[in-house]
């Protein structure tokens, strides 16, 4: 389990329960620092990276170099999005094309495949409780962003929502998201991934 906060970014071993420290604080190199980000592993030729993806930082890291084509929110949010090659200690941009997130936090990032991942809801400046859908692959040296259109109407389509958990479940049918709670939602939702449906499961009342 790897860690991004607005201090550094650290490493849990779970084989032996302890932290270890990956990449010290810096104000001139990597992202600006934050906490309430997504992040995934990926692999390119054989290497281990991490994908950091948004999130939101304090004050403080206004000093920080801004990354180009990303954007900044006066709450402090980010549309940032950064590789860390773990092995040279290294923070990268790469190139993003496609549909690019606007600066959010508190979202779920949930890797499909190695190199694959589906991004929902989070807070915006302009929408607290996002429900947009975002379907991300990674390559050694760009990032490719797809929204998923909501296609509104009759459709099921899952509310928008903050603080949530969301889960992987591979069926024979294909791999599906499972979304669960937030704020300010009591409900559980199923999105199948290759037909970019939404199904509800659960609405809790309380």
């Amino acid at each position: 389990m790897v860690v991004i906060n607005i201090a550094m970014l650290t490493l849990f071993l779970v084989d032996s329960l302890k932290w270890k420290e990956l990449s010290p604080a810096s104000s001139d190199r990597g992202p600006m620092k934050k906490g309430f980000s997504g992040i995934v592993s990926a692999n390119f030729d054989g290497e281990d990276y991490l994908v950091i993806i948004g999130g939101s930082g304090a004050s403080s890291s206004i000093n920080t170099p801004k990354q180009p084509d990303a954007q900044y929110s006066a709450y402090g949010r980010c549309s940032e999005i950064h590789y860390y090659r773990i092995s040279s200690d290294q923070w990268i941009s790469p190139v993003v094309t496609g549909d690019r997130p606007p600066p959010i936090n508190d979202f779920t990032l949930t890797p499909v495949t190695n190199n694959t991942a589906v991004m929902f809801g989070g807070s915006t400046d302009n929408e607290i409780c996002h429900n947009k859908l975002y379907m991300i692959s990674f390559t050694k040296t760009s990032v490719n962003i797809l929204e998923v259109p909501n296609p509104q109407g009759s459709v099921q389509w899952s509310k928008g929502r903050w603080g949530h958990s969301s889960v992987l479940i591979t069926t024979s049918s294909g791999p599906h998201l499972l979304v669960v709670g937030g704020s300010p939602a009591y409900d559980v939702w199923l999105l199948d991934i290759n037909k970019r449906k939404w199904k509800e499961l659960v609405s809790i009342i309380l």
